[in-house]
C-alpha cells in the first residue's frame, strides 16, 4: 500500500495489476502484464515491484501505473521482490536468488541451485533479510545465507543430510524441500524442512542450535520476538519455544492449507488457509478468537495498516477489515 497516494496495488491471474483506492476500492489505473501476478508488489517511494508468471520483475510508477522498467529472471515469481539499499532481489521457481539494480532494472548478481532428484513438494521459500544477510531455503533441502550487496555465500547447511544417518532413510522418496520462509529471531534463523523438521540455525555461521525431526509437513513460520510459531498440515498450529524447540502447545484451529501466520500484537495471530480463509486465534493458547471464511480461501500474503486488513482471496474479491474488530 503506497499511504501517501491511499493506494493499494492487488495482482491477479488475469496478468494484471489493479490500483485500488484504499479508502473505497474503486479502481484508479490497471497495468498489464505478461503473465498471472501472484507476487505482491513491494511499493519503495513511488515505485513498485512485483514478479510475475513470464519469469520477469517488474517496476511500475505507483501514480499512473506507468513501466519504468521490465527485466527477465528465467521463471516465475510468486513471492513479494525484498528491497535492500540499491537493490531488489527475488527467489524464482527455477531455484535461483536474482538481485536487480533498484533503479535500472540491471542484473547484479545471480545464485543459483541445482534442480534437486526425487519429489519435490510444490511452492518454494520465499526470502528473509536482516541487515545484509539474506537467507532463504531450496528444493534440495538447501539452507543458505548471502550477502546480499554482492550474492556472496556466506554460508550452507545441507538440511537433508539429517537422513543419511536415519536408519533405511532414502532421500529419493521422501520430499527434502525448505519451501517455508525462514523467520529470524535475534541471533537465530528459523527454518522448516518437509522432511527433517524444524531446525534453529546460528545466523552468523550457520551452526545447528536444535532441531525437532517430528515437526513436519510444516506449511508456515511465524516469530514474534517472544516465540515461535508454527503451522504443520499433520499437528496444527503451534507455539514453540525458540530457545530448545520445545512445543508449548499445540492445537487444531479447522484450517489444514495455512500458508501464512501473521502477528497482529495484543496478543493474536492471523492465519491466512487456502481451505478456510482468515483465522485470528490467541497466541497465549490458540484458541479460535475470530474468522472470516471467503469460500474459496487465501493464499496472497494479507496487508496489515495501524487500522485496517485488505485481504485478497481465492475467489478474486478483496476484503478490507477493521482491524480494531478483530
Amino acid at each position: 500500500m503506497h499511504a501517501r497516494l491511499g493506494l493499494l496495488l492487488v495482482g491477479g491471474v488475469d496478468r494484471r495489476i489493479r490500483a485500488l483506492r484504499a479508502s473505497d476500492g474503486a479502481l484508479v489505473w490497471q497495468f498489464d502484464a505478461l503473465g498471472r501476478v501472484d507476487s505482491t508488489p513491494t511499493i519503495v517511494n513511488d515505485l513498485a515491484y512485483f514478479g510475475a508468471g513470464d519469469g520477469a520483475i517488474y517496476a511500475i510508477d505507483v501514480a499512473t501505473g506507468t513501466l519504468r522498467w521490465r527485466t527477465v529472471v528465467g521463471a516465475e515469481v510468486v513471492h513479494s521482490p525484498s528491497v535492500s539499499g540499491n537493490s531488489v532481489t527475488v527467489v524464482t521457481g527455477a531455484d535461483a536468488v536474482v538481485s536487480l539494480d533498484l533503479t535500472t532494472g540491471e542484473r547484479r548478481w545471480t545464485y543459483r541451485r541445482p534442480p534437486p532428484g526425487g519429489i519435490s513438494a510444490t511452492g518454494h521459500a520465499g526470502l528473509r533479510i536482516v541487515d545484509t544477510r539474506l537467507y532463504t531455503g531450496f528444493a534440495d533441502g538447501a539452507v543458505v545465507c548471502l550477502d546480499v550487496t554482492d550474492g556472496s555465500v556466506l554460508w550452507e547447511v545441507d538440511t537433508a543430510a539429517e537422513l543419511d544417518a536415519a536408519e533405511d532413510a532414502n532421500e529419493g522418496h521422501q520430499a527434502i524441500d525448505v519451501d517455508t520462509t525462514p523467520v529470524v529471531i535475534n541471533d537465530t534463523v528459523f527454518v522448516a524442512s518437509q522432511a527433517v523438521g524444524v531446525l534453529a540455525l546460528d545466523t552468523l555461521s550457520g551452526s545447528r542450535r536444535w532441531g525437532v525431526a517430528s515437526l513436519t509437513r510444516v506449511t508456515a513460520l511465524c516469530a514474534d520476538d517472544r516465540a515461535l510459531f508454527v503451522h504443520s498440515s499433520e499437528r496444527g498450529l503451534m507455539r514453540i519455544d525458540p530457545f530448545d524447540g520445545h512445543v508449548l502447545w499445540s492445537r487444531d484451529t479447522g484450517a489444514r492449507a495455512v500458508l501464512q501466520i501473521q502477528s497482529l500484537g495484543n496478543h493474536r495471530l492471523l492465519l491466512g488457509s487456502m481451505d478456510q480463509g482468515l483465522t485470528v486465534v490467541s497466541n497465549e493458547g490458540g484458541e479460535v478468537l475470530d474468522a472470516l471464511r471467503t469460500g474459496r480461501g487465501v493464499a496472497a500474503p494479507v496487508l496489515s495498516t495501524a487500522t485496517r486488513i485488505y485481504v485478497h482471496s481465492n475467489g478474486d474479491v478483496l476484503y478490507a477489515l477493521d482491524r480494531t474488530q478483530l
